[in-house]
This record gives structure tokens, sequence and C-alpha cells, in this order.
């Protein structure tokens, strides 16, 4: 295969009719929101210049690549991210359309491609006027009225407005694009999927399809090599037809296990087809060998259960959202690497892809793979009552098929999941969400397909049948009653904390994949966006218009119940609101850990897309926060943790048994505790109590010996809120989280 990468400038037209008008060049990926804004001197990034980017979206653009090539009838264009109404055009001749921004399209250049230069125009047609194209339906509803247009729209859920992002319609070219000439033989699908696996024996499923000319029946082998370190294995088969299924199964494999549960152990695949000892073609991968198993009821609390079997073992997940990396897809790739890398170093063991967002791209997966990360992989719906007729199913149907046979051989995928609180959607509408096609039909029927080993929810939060009947279809409409009527939830986005964190001991769910706390942005990125005079840091600052997102309300609420009061210095009030994110995501983190009912925590979120006042723990520009410390600390894979009522316990979230030494000292440096213990695989013990520590206390951990020997800190408030914030201040500072 042959590939050759059309990035770069294009020039772009505005179409009137027949018309066209030059405006400018640009450089694919892009949104035309930053080309458009940029041609007339204004950075869309900055202020509130976002919402400007609004009086373009009724129109239609072109974009015009000239590039040369070799004539060659078999050969395609792969469109990455084309977002979102396409039609495609080479040397005037249209060879396909698409409609969904988020999968890739492959458009076939057939007899059109021509030796030497060639003419590719792609036409981008109005999102919104296509919106007015569509007959909507009575049951169809979206949480947002602005969103209401996109309900038929395959582009991400937040285009259109949402509470942590701002309306960029527009699209563009945004992801890659390539020109393919394929081989004469060259693999449609390769599959490994897992019957069964422990540390003694593997039994893979293996699929394969290649495409190759009908003359060549009976004339090529099929060869799977597996290698990781000293664990080898090969076999070939003797298929004259070009797809087959096989068992494959070897003793002893490595197995692969989550960041900080145990190594990540990658197996080097290739599979190759062979004609004699020549290989026609090939697919390499490396793939983790590891079972994976969801343990959970339909009805949540004491009795109830959402555990992760990972490899025979309850391991508790600690992690965050994963929402786009920037409203701007054609910027995502930025910070990917360094985004998935920070995710490993603060400990997180999973990251959830929300179904607001996007399909990652290959290089997310390779990198959870690789870091051990696993997944909690939506599909891209969210919060809405979707269509359930059957054009909108087709899309969908063909959606997830690109998706799951792109994904499908990656280990660190733990579930599929039908998407983002559609369900409460449905309740808000007294129906029962059993009867929404697409997330009880038509998602486990494809995974069933291209995915057969792969766990499933059909929501998140979901409402089974089984809680269905117990506690019945309508979602009242008083707060309280809302809270109360999903309160056996087995998983549940816990979002009525709000002001105060501490409530989270009340919850009875047992898994939370949502649940956040704001802070602002660390200052020298907000003057980088806006400005030296972007004080106060508030929602009354029309210069933050765009930028205000507070998970509590208000930008203040959170410092008002940590210290009772709200700095007036613009420096002190940063700090203040993020050591009390800080603080909330790690009582969250830790509340998972101590609880034996509780199988993970997911914080909202990672990091933010857009510049805000946001719950990312890294901001819309990279810069870390300080609850990245804070989680950090909570995740550390062993850890002193100490609940609220000064109980002390060690946590294992590990294959490997510990000897541990511990010291506690409290605010004024004096010892309140120490010992040695020994640290069990996959346990919690407690070994003490604290007394009279002041504001509280600090935990120092040392386990391992040798050059793998760790030593972690912890901390601990006990002294009850408010607190005083220059002494708090002083204690995080022995605490290691201020430098």
């Amino acid at each position: 295969m042959t590939e050759m990468n059309l990035n770069g400038e294009f020039e772009l037209y505005l179409l009137d009719g027949s018309e066209r008008t030059e405006i400018m060049r640009v450089k694919v990926p892009c949104n035309l929101e930053i080309e458009l804004l940029k041609k007339e001197g204004v950075d869309v990034h900055a202020e509130n210049n976002v919402y400007s980017a609004q009086k373009f979206e009724g129109n239609d653009y072109l974009f015009r690549k000239v590039f040369r090539a070799e004539a060659c009838a078999e050969a395609y264009f792969e469109f990455e991210r084309v977002d979102i109404y396409a039609e495609y055009y080479l040397n005037g001749v249209k060879i396909g359309e698409s409609d969904n921004a988020l999968i890739e399209h492959k458009i076939p250049a057939g007899k059109a491609l021509k030796d030497g230069e060639n003419v590719l125009e792609v036409v981008l047609h109005s999102a919104r006027n296509y919106a007015y194209r569509e007959e909507f339906e009575p049951n169809h509803w979206a949480c947002l009225p602005e969103n209401f247009e996109t309900l038929y729209m395959r582009k991400p859920a937040h285009s259109s407005g949402w509470d942590i992002m701002p309306r960029t319609m527009l699209g563009g070219i945004v992801g890659n694009v390539t020109l393919v000439y394929p081989d004469e033989v060259y693999f449609n699908d390769v599959y490994l999927g897992q019957k069964y696996a422990d540390k003694n024996r593997v039994e893979l499923h293996f699929f394969y399809d290649y495409h190759a000319p009908a003359d060549s029946y009976g004339k090529y082998r099929v060869k799977i090599s597996m290698k990781c370190g000293d664990s080898v294995h090969e076999e070939i088969f003797n298929d004259d037809f070009k797809a087959n299924t096989h068992f494959v199964s070897f003793d002893n494999p490595v197995l692969w296990y989550p960041n900080g549960v145990g190594k990540q152990n990658l197996y080097d695949v290739t599979v190759s087809v062979l004609e004699g000892d020549v290989i026609k073609a090939e697919k390499r991968f490396r793939y983790g060998i590891r079972s994976i198993r969801l343990d959970r009821t339909q009805i949540g609390g004491e009795n109830g259960k959402f555990d992760f079997i990972i490899n025979g073992h309850k391991v508790k997940l600690t992690g965050a959202n994963w929402i786009p990396l920037s409203v701007f897809h054609s910027e995502d790739d930025a910070l990917l690497e360094q985004t998935v890398k920070s995710a490993a170093e603060i400990g997180c063991n999973v990251l959830r892809v929300w179904g607001g967002g996007v399909y990652e791209k290959d290089r997310f997966y390779e990198l959870c793979d690789e870091y051990g990360i696993l997944v909690w992989q939506d599909f891209m719906l969210s919060c809405h009552v979707y269509p359930q007729d059957k054009r909108f199913s087709e899309m969908m149907e063909k959606e997830a098929i690109s998706v799951i046979k792109r994904l499908h051989n990656h280990c660190s995928i733990a579930l599929y999941c039908g998407g983002n609180e559609m369900d409460w959607s449905w309740r808000y509408a007294d129906i029962d969400p059993n009867k929404d096609v697409l997330t009880r039909k038509l998602f486990p029927e494809v995974i069933l397909r291209f995915d057969p080993y792969r766990e499933y929810i059909a929501c998140t939060p979901e409402y089974t049948p089984g809680f269905i009947k117990e506690y019945g279809i309508g979602f009242i409409h008083s707060m309280d009653e809302v809270v109360s009527s999903r309160t056996y939830l087995p998983d549940d986005h816990f979002w009525w904390h709000r002001r105060d964190f501490r409530e989270v001991e009340k919850a009875k769910h047992n898994f939370i994949s949502e649940s956040g706390f704001s802070s602002a942005p660390n200052k020298e990125n907000i003057v980088k966006y806006l400005g030296e005079d972007f004080a106060p840091v508030s929602m009354d600052n029309p210069l933050w218009k765009s930028r205000c997102f507070a998970t509590e309300g208000s930008f203040t609420s959170g410092t008002e119940l940590l210290f009772g009061e709200v700095p007036y210095d613009t420096d002190e009030f940063i700090l203040a609101t993020q050591v009390y994110q800080g603080e909330a995501y790690k009582k969250y983190i830790e509340f998972a850990r101590l609880n034996d009912k509780c199988g993970g925590m997911i914080i909202w979120v990672l990091k933010d897309s857009w510049f805000e006042y946001g719950s990312g723990v890294i901001d819309a520009a990279g810069g870390k926060k300080l609850a990245c410390k804070y989680m950090k600390a909570a995740q550390s894979p062993v850890q002193i943790m100490i609940d609220d009522d000064g109980e002390v316990f060690l946590a294992n979230n590990t294959t490997e048994k510990y000897d541990c030494e511990y010291q506690l000292k409290n605010d004024a440096d004096e010892v309140v505790s120490e010992g040695r213990v020994e640290a069990t695989p996959f346990s919690l013990q407690r070994i003490g109590k604290v007394k009279n520590a002041g504001i509280g206390v600090i935990s120092r951990l040392i386990y391992g010996e040798g050059a793998a020997k760790k030593t972690v800190y912890n901390h601990k408030i006990l002294c009850g809120f408010p607190c005083d914030r220059k002494k708090y201040t002083e204690f995080i500072r022995k605490a290691g989280i201020l430098d």
C-alpha cells in the first residue's frame, strides 16, 4: 500500500449558488471558525471572539487543492474527519459524499484520477441549513433548546453549544487527507478476541478477511505471529478462501494489567498473507492479553455491584472523563500525547471517552494500551432522545461498525457504552428508556457481530428493566425527589453535591462515572487568552462571558465552603479555587477506594476543551492545575488514606505484596503514628486512628525494594470546614502540594 499525504495548503472559496469567491488559503486540517476570523485579524480563542464566528453559519464553502499523482482505478481518498455535509469532486467529476463527522470516509478516486496534475474539491454545506431540511417527530427531545437542530446530525453533540463549550457549528476538514494506492492483496479486517485468558492459558478468537482477486482461491496461506519477551506463538493456516475464523491457544501467556496494578505486557502481532514465502499482505499491531468482566446488578446499594474483574481480581478503577482536547477538532492532535501521559503520571487507570465529543484517533488508544489506561468508550450520543426511525438507525449502524472494527484489537477497551445520559431524557419524558432501539438493540447486535467478547452497558447511567420495575419510569421534577429516585442506580453521575463535596459520603451508588468540581485556570494561561486585565475572575465580568462554567453554580462557593471567605487578591483567589478542586477530587477518589461497595470513581474531567473556569485538572492550554498533585496522591496504587473520623487505612490496588513503612505527622511536625505493616495484593486494612491532628495529618509511606522502592505522601484535613486559609496553605506546602 502506498499513501500520499494531501494535508497542507488548500484554496478556500465562499459558494453562492454556482458562483465562487476565493477567500484565502488555509492549511488542512483546519476549522473554519479559526480561519475565517483569522482573515479578519481576530483570534477565535481570545476574549469572547468565538461568538463572532456564528455569522458564517449559513454559508457553503469549497476547499480546492491541486496535486500531482499517477492514475489508478483502485485508488481512493481517505478523509479522517470531515465536518459534516460534504461532496467530493476530482477533476470536475463527483466521486462521493459524506454526512458523518465522527468517522473516516473512503472516497474512490476511480477513473477520474489522472496521470499528472489533478484537482480535488470538497464542498462543505452549511450544517444549520441542512437541519431545516429535516422533518422532526414528537418523540425527539434535546436537553438544551439549541441542541434540537443537531438530533439528526452525526457531528459532535457539543457543536451546537454545551454547558462547558461554546457553539462551534462551522466544522471543516478537521482531519488528515490521504490518497491511498492499495496493493492487490490487503486486509479488510483482522480480529483477535479473547475467549479465555489467565496466567496459565489463553484461547483467542482469530478472524481475518482479506481482499484478493477471485482467481486466487487456494493460492495463499495466512500466518499469525505473536511475541512478548520470551512468550512466542506462531501458526500457519492453509485456508483456500480469503476469510476464516480459527481458535488459537497457547500456554503461559504474559498478561496485561492496568496502570499501577501490574505490568503492561504487549504482544507484537503480525498477521501475513503468504504466497509461498512471499508476503502479499501484512498487518501489524500490539496486543494485550487480559480478561475483563463487569460484575454488576440492576439495582445498586448495599446489595448492588458494579465491579471490574480484571485477570480474576476485583480492581478499583479511578481516573477521569476524557472530553475532546479542543472544541476545534483540527487542534486535537497537538496535546494528545502529553495529555494521555499526564493521565498515567497522576495515577489514572481508566479514562471514559464521553459521548458528547468524538471517537478519538488510533494514537489515543495505542497510548492507553501502552500506559495501561482502561477506556470506557461511549458511543457518540449524549443527553437527548434521538431519532428512532430506520434512516437514523442505518446511519448509527454504519458508524458503530466503523468504530468497532477500528478499535476491537485494543486491550485498553474495557467496555462500550450506548451513550451519555440519554436514559435521563427518556425518563424525563415518562417513557421507558429500554424502548430505545439504538442502545438496547442496534449497538448490542453490532458488538455481537464485530467484537463479541467485549462488555457493554446501554447508557450511563442506565435504567435497566430491573430498576424500572422496582422504581418506575417517571423522572420527578423536584430536585429532592430526583435525587431520591436515583439513589439506587448502580452507576450514576453524582451531580447533586454541588456546593459541598462531603455529600459523596451519602452516595449509595456502586460506581460513579461522573462528578466534577471547577477551578480557575493557571494565571499565565489566563493572561494568554484574556490579557493582563482579566480580573476579576467572576461571572459578572463580561470578559468571562464564554468562560463561565462552574459545577457549583458560582466561582466562589467552593472557597466559601473550604475557607469561609473569598480572597480579594486575584492570585490568592486562583490558588484557593484550585486547592478546593484538589481537595474535592481527592475526597471522591479516596471515598471510592475506602468503600468496598464502590467499584470506582471517574472524575469530571481530565482536561478542559475550552479555556474556562472549568472542571478539568488540566486547563485548555495544557497547564496542570494543583488538582493533579492531589489526584496523584489519592491514586497511588499503594497508599495511606484517612477517613473523616481519623481512621487510618492502607490500600494496595496491585498484584504484589509489599512490606511497608509509614509515618504520620500533624501540622506541627509531630509524629502521631508510625510503624511497619504488610500490604497484601488487592487489600484494604485499618492500621490505626489519629487524634489531636490540628489542621490535619501528612502521611509518608515507603514500599518496595531496591530500585523499585517508592516513597509516597498524602494528607488529610481533620479540622473541619471552614479552616484557616493561611494555616491550610502552609499545611499543604509541607505536604508537597505547593512548591
